[in-house]
């Protein structure tokens, strides 16, 4: 079978802003890629992590142009942007 693109989000989380729901995964898709538009060092939160088989979250330290290319399956999220603007694709 041929993989190609399904969609491009342009994601944005200000202060306040995260995607907390523990259960979140993207459906439809076969392999997802988080790219890391934005510099960390401008940004305090919005760490991007993934959970470990015992439960327990495992962030996932990005730089600006970085990209983790993982199962559409694997539960993930973005912690809490508290100061800043965080970008992604």
């Amino acid at each position: 079978n041929c993989l190609s693109v399904r969609c491009i989000e342009l994601h944005t989380y200000t202060a306040g802003g995260a995607l907390l729901d523990r259960g979140h995964h993207d459906s439809g898709s076969v392999v997802s890629m988080s790219l890391l538009l934005s510099d960390p060092v401008a940004t305090d939160g919005g760490h991007f992590f993934t959970w470990d088989a015992a439960g327990s979250p495992v962030i996932h330290a990005l730089g600006r142009g970085d990209a983790l290319v993982f199962d559409s399956h694997k539960v993930h999220n973005v912690g809490g942007v508290t100061e800043g603007v965080r970008q992604s694709l």
